[in-house]
């Protein structure tokens, strides 16, 4: 990589270097680990333009998750929920166009506005009364394109349900369910649990700690505790349909997923109070006992370690897994 060094006043090598910087955002000093170009032949550090807004852009990432804030790929995903332009979102929320504009190129938004931002994303009822009052602003298109997708949204949640359960209810084998009869409640709760007790909990790594906690209780009571299916994939093994139970606990306000500090990625954040007195004694101590293990754990390395199981390497991709390889668990017991 070659670039022009004032220093030496000439083109030369370079290289980036990662390293601890301090960039100030809204008055406050946030530390990133920024990449930096460095001409090899003096040492001077290097303006790169491209390296310069990537740093920007992750103090700002790490500014809003300090301040709670919504960033643009949030703005977008809830414009698009509704089915609203940037202009159509603005009229509703009585700002200006030029503002939905900025906060979507990134630019940070004010607690007052985030906050009405997130409120409009969980709150139906909020966004009719909007609707309401701002129906002779909207116009006709944008009022009844909002109205269908408020109507389309009012049953989404019992949509997804029925999307999962028809997938876990597709096989009639005991042993595919770990002898349980699948108990929402108790699925709803192994996922707050562990969201609540590794904080920032990649969703990759959720969903093969669902299969740790339900297969080694099959392994010590011969029952699971959820009833859930699980199924061989590329990632490891996953509950069936996972994208569909999530996404109905995340509209019913259970859960949240987030884009994680890279953007390539989502983590699990727990909505609701753990409801501890579901569980057994039994079921409790398995919850515990897989949170230990694996809480240090990245999702690269439990992908790995779920990778050598024997449920995983017994099985095809797609294939559910059978209950009995929780008697066989290699990392936990």
């Amino acid at each position: 990589m070659r670039a022009y060094c004032h220093a030496c006043e000439a083109d030369t090598e370079c290289r980036v270097e990662r390293r601890d910087e301090v960039y100030p955002v809204k008055g406050e000093p946030i530390a990133v680990s920024a990449e930096v170009m460095v001409c090899d032949t003096c040492g001077t550090d290097l303006f790169n333009a491209e390296l310069d807004n990537r740093n920007l852009e992750l103090a700002f990432r790490e500014y809003r998750q300090r301040k709670g804030l919504l960033g643009a790929e949030d703005i977008i995903r809830i414009r698009g929920k509704y089915d609203l332009s940037q202009r159509s979102l603005a009229t509703l929320l009585g700002w200006s166009p030029a503002t939905v504009a900025r906060y979507e190129m990134g630019a940070i938004p004010s607690v007052p506005h985030s906050e009405q931002l997130s409120r409009l994303d969980e709150d139906m009822a909020y966004v009719r009364g909007l609707a309401e009052a701002k129906a002779n602003q909207l116009g006709q298109l944008a009022k009844r394109k909002l109205e269908a997708r408020l109507g389309q949204l009012g049953d989404r949640p019992e949509r997804l349900l029925e999307a999962y359960l028809i997938a876990q209810h597709s096989t009639s084998d005991d042993m595919l369910c770990g002898r349980s009869e699948f108990d929402l409640d108790k699925a709803a709760n192994m996922i707050s649990f562990f969201a609540r007790n590794i904080s920032g909990v990649p969703k990759s790594m959720l969903l093969k700690l669902l299969w740790y906690a339900d297969f080694l209780s099959f392994g010590r009571m011969q029952k699971s505790i959820s009833g859930m299916v699980y199924c061989h994939n590329h990632y490891g093994p996953i509950p069936v349909a996972h994208d569909s139970l999530l996404e109905y606990m995340q509209s019913v306000g259970i859960i949240d997923l987030k884009p994680d500090a890279s953007g390539m990625g989502e983590y699990v954040e727990a909505m609701v109070a753990l409801r501890d007195d579901l569980f057994t004694e039994e079921e409790r101590e398995v919850l515990n006992d897989v949170c230990a293990r694996f809480c240090r754990c990245t999702a690269r390395r439990m992908k790995t370690i779920s990778h050598k199981e024997d449920g995983y390497i017994g099985t095809q991709m797609k294939e559910a897994i059978p209950y009995s390889y929780g008697l066989t668990l290699k990392a936990i017991q």
